[in-house]
């Protein structure tokens, strides 16, 4: 077990959780294999945690992690000296960011270092979001902006880090947001290029730091950048005690009151978000038996088709039509491809058809997922074949893509189409379903 020279100047300060004479920091994605053990010292003890290992972030008083450290170019391999793969990156991303977040509704402090930053990390319109830091300071009104080139030259410091900033403090990004909407951000260093460290809530930070070239130097930054918060966090309480804030005016309560009710709102509307991009998301790129299920779902309580999975596996056709007696009136080809309507798809729903004992004439829908790994949705947003058109109005087929069935929740949500519509075209059409943003036809040629 390795010991590190860690003195914190004015005696235990805990991270928040219950009283403990030496702190446990976990730290994450800052080295690539951890000590036996953890560096010890008087104040503090720092244990460096291998990426992907099974310790939970939970069991710690506190957390230090490196921005970038669940990005494919990070120099920190797993806990098999191995890189992961960008699944498992992200399975473990998805994993921290809730540990990060239940640490901080535990009044415990993260803190992330910023190194040089990769190529698209700070993206929030990627999906998944790459970063753990970048999660967690977009959902606090806060931006990350990868610099150019480091900004060495800090003109602001608050002054319970300057010890950190001085000996780790070149800036890789900046951080922005409107201080009168984020009154609990606080600033803690800025640079030329801007502001270069932040508090959130005096809990959640973002430091600047390069990647330590030892352990032991990785234990040293990592106390340091410690002791910093620690200094902080004292000086933050000494000036403004807990009590402050159980001496207020009524108008203060009922301003707080309508903080409460818009913080709601905006859950709700964040949630709600989330589940129309999951949807779209599911529809546009998914494939296999989650596709299926959605599609059902949706076409049952956005457009009131009674559409059902078959229950038997493996399934002989993905779903059925069903008359309000039960009865089986059609049949439903459903999967998601990286190609177009084929011959063999509309074969495939004739084949339904007739294994059900359903007239020529019976409903039998054709609904791919088509170009699903399409790079934009140019190139996604394709016609199917005019022969493929031809072959299925022959055969009383209709095609649909999931993209048109997408843009249908849209024609119904603008009150343009209504579900009537959508299932009369399943009973009587063949061709293909064609959505615009300003209506919907059956093409027949």
């Amino acid at each position: 077990m390795r010991r590190t020279s860690l003195k914190l100047p004015f005696g235990s300060v805990n991270f928040g959780g219950p009283p403990r004479t030496v702190p446990r920091l976990a730290v994450y994605g800052l080295w690539s294999m951890a000590e036996e053990g953890p560096w010890e010292g008087d104040d503090l003890d720092v244990h460096l945690l291998p990426r992907g290992g099974p310790q939970s972030w939970l069991d710690y008083d506190g957390v230090v992690f490196a921005t970038g450290c669940f990005h494919v170019s990070s120099p920190c391999t797993d806990a098999r000296g191995k890189a992961p793969t960008p699944e498992q990156l992200t399975a473990d991303l998805n994993q921290r960011e809730g540990q990060a977040e239940t640490l901080l509704r535990q009044g415990k402090p993260v803190i992330a270092l910023v190194p040089p930053l990769p190529a698209g990390l700070t993206s929030t319109s990627a999906d998944p979001v790459p970063d753990l830091l970048v999660r967690l300071l977009s959902r606090r009104g806060v931006q990350v902006i990868p610099l150019a080139s480091a900004d060495p030259v800090p003109t602001y410091v608050d002054e319970s880090f300057k010890p950190h900033v001085a000996r780790y403090g070149s800036a890789y990004a900046q951080f922005l947001y409107d201080q009168a909407s984020n009154p609990n951000v606080t600033s803690l260093a800025r640079c030329e290029s801007g502001i270069s460290a932040v508090a959130v809530d005096g809990l959640l930070y973002a430091l600047p730091a390069n990647y330590p070239q030892s352990q032991e130097a990785c234990a040293t930054m990592v106390a340091d950048a410690a002791r910093a918060v620690l200094r902080f966090r004292a000086l933050t309480e000494a000036r403004d005690p807990p009590w402050l804030d159980d001496v207020v005016l009524p108008h203060e309560i009922e301003v707080r009151e309508q903080l409460r009710r818009f913080e709601a709102q905006l859950t709700d509307a964040r949630t709600r978000l989330e589940v129309a991009r999951t949807q779209r998301r599911n529809l546009l790129v998914g494939t296999g038996d989650q596709l299926v299920e959605d599609v059902v779902s949706l076409l049952r309580t956005g457009f009131g088709i009674d559409a059902r999975c078959r229950p038997v596996q493996p399934r002989v056709e993905d779903a059925v039509l069903l008359a309000p007696d039960g009865e089986v009136i059609g049949v439903i080809e459903i999967k998601g491809k990286n190609g177009n309507f084929a011959s063999g798809d509309i074969g495939q729903a004739r084949q339904h058809r007739r294994r059900n004992n359903l007239p020529d004439i019976a409903p039998a829908i054709v609904l791919l997922n088509t170009l699903r790994s399409a790079p934009t949705l140019q190139a996604k947003d394709q016609p199917p074949d005019l022969d493929r058109i031809h072959h299925a109005v022959k055969d009383h087929v209709l095609l649909l893509r999931t993209l048109d069935l997408y843009r249908l929740v849209g024609l119904l949500q603008e009150g343009k189409v209504t579900g009537g519509l959508l299932k009369s075209t399943f009973e009587n059409e063949a061709g293909w379903l064609k959505v615009t943003n300003a209506g919907a036809a059956v093409i027949k040629s």
